[in-house]
């Protein structure tokens, strides 16, 4: 079997381009928990503007399940694969998807905590407030004097976030 205990975890699947939402339909009628982290679009068309979601990484299903709901998985209309990392099967932390939750707007309540890091571009910074507490990642660039861009590694994708600079501490 390529997962590895009993217990449920976050892996990644990729799917046919543009079917996203249908795979995570079909998965959900399987009673297979899947999501897929959104983005607000604003196409313009002439005469009138339209707001839609769109994926935020496009062929790619997040699937909490365990061992026996591998094959269903690989069962739904459009799954191509698990994602593999040296023929590995990868679990994902849930604090990732928490990270991709908080990216996406679904999870935006944070707590301010003060810190006297003095922090420049390039170093290591982590987060100290907030929901993605203990979340790492490089200093990109200021944005005026309260808020920083930050570079965080996710599922082999760099995201930009920004955040306050109250919530940041440098990494020693």
């Amino acid at each position: 079997m390529a997962l590895l205990d009993d217990k449920k975890h976050w892996y990644a699947v990729r799917t046919r381009n543009r079917s996203e939402k249908w795979v995570v339909q079909q998965l959900h009628d399987k009673d297979v928990e899947a999501w897929i982290p959104l983005k607000w679009s604003i196409k313009k068309y002439p005469g009138r503007t339209r707001k839609t979601q769109i994926p935020l990484i496009y062929g790619y299903v997040f699937v909490f399940i365990d061992q026996r709901e591998y094959v269903k998985v690989l069962e739904a209309e459009g799954v191509f694969e698990f994602v593999r990392f040296n023929q590995q099967i990868p679990t994902i932390p849930a604090d990732q998807i928490e990270l991709l939750k908080y990216i996406t707007g679904e999870n935006q309540t944070m707590k301010v905590q003060m810190t006297d890091s003095v922090m420049e571009r390039g170093d290591q910074v982590e987060i100290i407030g907030g929901e993605l507490t203990g979340m790492s990642g490089e200093l990109v660039e200021f944005k005026g004097k309260h808020r920083v861009l930050m570079r965080m590694e996710n599922v082999g994708i760099s995201f930009f976030i920004e955040v306050p600079k109250e919530k940041l501490r440098k990494k020693k």
